[in-house]
């Protein structure tokens, strides 16, 4: 049965540390309907190296083979439907050969699948009780997450609870609309009504009626979501952009807010009823479940189209909304059934299907002139785009990441209605259009991991730019940083690069930075030296940022100190994260400004020496938690006697020279979880003196100390649960396991890793 558990069950089990400590490898694939095995093979392959690879079954089941061989590893398969045995007899042949205690555990709603795959007895998951079904269901239908409810709503709660039948996500949806429902009559009508008889065995009647009673607004939005393929990872702003691009964020109930605001309010409304959930693969993302999928499939099947293996129907001339998901199956044929689709709004590209786009289907695509939104993020042989782009005059959104595209057509500056355009990842494009700011809708702009040298000298005229990723300043009379003056909507994170190029200081004020208010992130980046230290420190004087701000890095700066605004108590009290790279004139950096801090990145700033501005040091910062320091000498060497932060969690030590044995007494707090130590190519000891304290320590990293000969005699805290040992040869010799003369002192820690390779201490119980 949908909706009862298995996939949060099988994630539990997946995330639980006591199961991570037993496996060498670990991959989570979401199967879902009718895809081919060499789908699946692929996607295993693709979870166990963390990369992407392409090739032809064969190919990709030797890679597989191989990398699989010897080790242990847990595979889930989630929501399985294939029943063929001999599909799954040609899957489980790279699998053999792992090390015996190796698992694949697999969920699946057909009993038939279960009885093909078992190795071992079945388990059947079976519904909550009514007592858990109530407390799911009160814990989200009472504000502030309570456990009890008002006792006029109690009985006829218990009621619906008991139309749920024991599956959570109907009583987590259901008391998401509860929650909206304060009058005892609205709970009797919902109670009540005829849609709990509704007659279709793919729709559950409590999502259905979730669904029935959503005001108006996010009924479109939610119904929008069918697109999506089943198990997809999205994000917030991805799909508020495309609820704005659509019309979706209604004008008249905006008042003084943006349309991203409210768009903001739309996607949190939709999360705390449980029509999204957040993602167990991508902390930031957000995933449907398959039963609120279906769904939205069911409640917008007139107008929306997800077209894949499984669908037969042709494209009808009422769908607005196209989504291409196809995996083996090459149903080109049918996809030039779009120009049936004469009103067509939406088509988007799933970039594991961008094979099978043929030229001519990709024209015909041109053809739709009340386009939308088009996505054809992925499409690796896309290389341009036609001037015949220029007559999608609809056209809001347009999403070319991850393709080959190498330049933009003027005409597509005519396209006066864009608010979105992403090229995040297009590395072969160099440059925008020169008439880009004929664009003077544009609100979203990501040129992120693009190779653009220089951006075009009218972008201060997209004063409607709310999201610009990166801004390139060109040498000479190329783009000045003074366009930055006009938009002033600016929020999220900005990365200003090549500030060797801002000849007058001048320019860096009309940036007016100051008041942006909406962004939370600044990167300011040299790449290149001016010879003029002053100067570069009067221009960063001039790109003080708003007092909002909560992010900063820079790096490549010459000058000798920070000007007086960095530190400025106005905004240094909510800052926190500093990165700074490459500052290798740089002597101090003020850490005592900055009370709130919480996370500290210094790299290669060869003349640092102290984390204090004024000559009274000995300071405690109790926010700070992380600290990571690369190759800046004679900083460490300053830091020898204590940590100035109380509080630390996460310590990063690079290329740390002439230390002996680390780490000093007292050097380290107790709060200590993660330590590395990293590039200390004279260390020949380890402490136990300055780790015995750290009750707290479960990660410790140990590469590239060539010279470090054993470990403490003491071996290292009881609480250490990871240890990770490379380029260490004189170690790595004393912790093989069984011979090793170290092995002793560390063969109860659950994870190890020595030279690159996981050596397993820890069983699994039967």
């Amino acid at each position: 049965m949908g909706g009862v558990g298995k996939t949060t069950l099988a994630q539990l089990v997946y995330n639980d540390r006591r199961v991570e400590d037993c496996f060498n490898v670990k991959a989570w694939v979401c199967v879902s309907q009718e895809p081919s095995i060499s789908k699946i093979t692929k996607d295993i392959l693709e979870e166990v190296t963390g990369g992407t690879f392409d090739g032809n079954f064969n190919q990709l089941q030797l890679e597989l083979k191989g990398r699989l061989k010897g080790k242990k590893f847990l595979i889930v398969l989630d929501d399985v439907w294939n029943d063929k045995y001999a599909d799954w007899d040609v899957l489980r042949r790279p699998l053999m050969t792992g090390v015996p205690g190796s698992v694949v555990l697999v969920t699946t709603r057909n009993e038939s699948v279960a009885s093909i795959m078992q190795t071992v007895p079945i388990y059947n998951l079976k519904g909550l009780s009514c007592d858990d079904s109530w407390f799911l269901f009160v814990r989200h239908a009472s504000r502030g997450g309570s456990a009890t409810l008002h006792p006029n709503l109690e009985p006829v709660g218990k009621e619906i609870v008991g139309k749920c039948r024991g599956l959570p996500l109907a009583a987590k949806t259901l008391g998401g609309l509860m929650r909206s429902k304060k009058d005892a009559v609205d709970w009797e009508r919902i109670c009540k009504s005829n849609l709990w008889d509704l007659s279709n065995d793919e729709i559950l009647p409590a999502l259905y009626l979730s669904y029935h009673y959503l005001p108006s607004h996010l009924k479109r939005c939610f119904a929008y979501c069918a697109i999506f393929p089943k198990d997809y990872d999205f994000e917030k702003d991805e799909l508020v952009y495309l609820w704005m691009a659509e019309g979706f964020i209604e004008q008249q109930s905006r008042g003084n807010k943006l349309m991203e605001e409210l768009g903001d309010e739309y996607f949190n409304d939709l999360v705390s009823r449980s029509f999204f959930q957040r993602s167990s693969v991508d902390p930031t993302g957000y995933v449907m479940h398959d039963l609120i999928n279906d769904l939205a499939k069911y409640v917008s099947s007139e107008f929306c189209f997800r077209l894949d293996c499984e669908d037969s129907c042709k494209i009808n001339g009422r769908i607005r909304h196209l989504s291409y998901a196809i995996t083996e199956c090459n149903l080109a044929q049918k996809l030039e059934s779009i120009h049936e689709a004469g009103f067509l709004r939406t088509f988007w590209l799933f970039d594991w299907s961008s094979y099978f786009v043929t030229d001519a289907t990709f024209n015909l695509l041109l053809t739709r002139k009340r386009l939308r939104v088009l996505s054809l993020s992925h499409l690796r042989t896309l290389t341009e785009l036609p001037d015949s782009i220029g007559h999608l005059k609809h056209l809001r959104y347009l999403n070319l990441s991850a393709t080959a595209i190498q330049y933009l057509p003027a005409t597509l500056c005519g396209v006066y209605n864009m608010q979105t355009l992403i090229l995040h990842q297009c590395r072969e494009l160099v440059q925008l259009p020169n008439n880009l700011g004929r664009l003077i809708n544009l609100r979203h702009l990501d040129v992120r991991e693009t190779n653009l040298q220089v951006m075009p000298l009218q972008m201060d005229k997209l004063t409607k730019l709310h999201v610009l990723t990166d801004f390139i300043i060109g040498r000479g009379n190329g783009s000045c940083i003074k366009m930055l003056g006009g938009l002033q909507h600016l929020g999220g994170q900005l990365n200003v690069w090549k500030l060797q190029h801002v000849m007058e200081a001048q320019d860096a004020l009309e940036a007016n930075l100051k008041v942006k208010k909406y962004l939370k992130q600044l990167n300011f980046m040299w790449d290149g030296d001016t010879h003029d230290s002053v100067h570069e420190r009067t221009v960063l004087e001039q790109l003080q940022p708003h007092t909002n701000i909560q992010s900063l890095s820079i790096v490549g700066y010459r000058g000798t100190r920070f000007p007086d605004w960095v530190g400025n108590s106005a905004f240094s009290s909510i800052m926190e994260r500093i990165e700074i790279r490459n500052c290798s004139s740089l002597r101090s950096f003020p850490l005592e400004l900055f009370p709130g801090l919480k996370a500290l990145i210094l790299t290669r700033c060869l003349n640092l020496e102290t984390l204090s501005a004024s000559e009274v040091t000995g300071s405690n910062f109790p926010c700070l938690t992380c600290l990571e320091i690369r190759e800046c000498p004679k900083l460490f060497s300053s830091l020898q006697e204590t940590m100035p932060a109380p509080n630390l969690t996460r310590l990063l030590l690079m290329g740390c020279l002439g230390v002996e044995s680390f780490p000093g007494k007292r050097l380290l707090p107790s709060t200590l979880t993660i330590l590395k130590i990293w590039d200390f190519p004279s260390l020949t000891s380890l402490d136990w003196e300055g780790l015995q304290n750290l009750h707290s320590l479960r990660e410790l990293q140990i590469c590239n100390c060539p010279n470090l000969k054993c470990l403490p005699e003491e071996g290292f805290p009881l609480n250490l649960s990871h240890l990770y040992v490379s380029w260490c040869p004189l170690l790595e010799q004393r912790c093989r396991p069984d011979d090793g003369e170290d092995w002793p002192k560390i063969a109860h820690i659950p994870e190890l890793e020595i030279n690159f390779q996981k050596i397993t201490t820890l069983e699994p119980s039967a």
